[in-house]
């Protein structure tokens, strides 16, 4: 896009541009006809009227005429006012325009948007309608102040985005907290996993872990239950036999050519299994009482 050699006032720079082709067309009525309008300076001398004929004069090498407003001139409310007049603007355009407009004024924009809303006699839900659209569907403003979007549909768009953000912050807002739970649920048991959060792990990642690590401890418990299982039933004479007919039971089955050449079958070996099943009895005994005392 062609721009102005002149700094152009914000609240100005708010509403559309005419096109390369149309610029070339106005440049050429100027170089024909001369400039009949002359470009409308602030006390600063940026343009606030005649954005336009300012590049078309450039384009055309015609020299622009310039007139400086008072001081004292209200410049967003004259903006307003001339490209209303100028444009044909509907209620719902000049709304986006004062939403667009208090986007570049300095000070409190709500009390930019009374002022410029009050001076058209715009309904006070209208701009708050134009507002909207500018946050949630900014792309669409221009369009709306162009007139080549409905104000009504951009404003149905800026609706659907509003509630999709608010969804997504409500999602992310139920996800911090099943996080957080989910982390303390961790800690309580793997507190060095836990640790690793956010840094090293995501809280999913280290979900993952802990359920890996104790499925590998159950999985470990299961072996050595199912050993001791088979250890007891190896051992164990039953109600037809003593500990001394099974262990000769035993001795009698085993490979005698074989025992000086197999140290884990050595009698020392087997004071010290004699010894841990003692102990093993005596928390086995343990665990029993406990349990029954849970049922009872």
């Amino acid at each position: 896009m062609i721009e102005a050699e002149r700094q152009v006032h914000p609240a100005a720079a708010v509403f559309p541009r005419l096109s390369d082709d149309e610029l070339r067309e106005l440049a050429d009525d100027i170089k024909a006809n001369g400039l009949h309008h002359p470009i409308v300076l602030d006390a600063d001398g940026q343009i606030v009227d005649g954005i336009n004929r300012d590049i078309a004069c450039g384009m055309a090498g015609v020299e622009p005429a310039y007139i400086t407003l008072p001081a004292e001139t209200d410049i967003e409310a004259y903006i307003l006012s001339e490209n209303i007049r100028r444009r044909h603007m509907s209620d719902g355009q000049q709304a986006m325009a004062v939403a667009l407009m208090i986007e570049t004024a300095e000070g409190s924009r709500n009390g930019e948007a009374k002022r410029l809303s009050t001076n058209l006699g715009l309904r006070k839900q209208r701009i708050s309608d134009a507002l909207a659209i500018r946050r949630y569907a900014g792309d669409l403003a221009p369009r709306v102040l162009a007139g080549t979007e409905t104000f009504a549909r951009a404003y149905d768009v800026a609706l659907a985005r509003k509630r999709a953000e608010q969804e997504e912050r409500d999602a992310e807002e139920r996800q911090a907290r099943e996080d957080a739970i989910e982390v303390e649920r961790i800690r309580r048991a793997d507190p060095g996993l836990a640790d690793l959060i956010p840094d090293t792990l995501t809280v999913a990642e280290a979900k993952a872990t802990l359920q890996q690590r104790q499925q590998r401890e159950r999985d470990r418990k299961e072996a050595t239950t199912r050993l001791a299982e088979s250890a007891f039933s190896f051992l164990d004479p039953g109600l037809a036999a003593t500990p001394g007919e099974r262990a000769a039971q035993i001795i009698a089955t085993l490979d005698a050519s074989v025992i000086p050449t197999r140290p884990d079958l050595s009698s020392s070996r087997a004071y010290r299994v004699a010894s841990t099943l003692q102990v093993l009895c005596e928390l086995l005994r343990q665990r029993e009482e406990e349990q029954h005392g849970r049922r009872t």
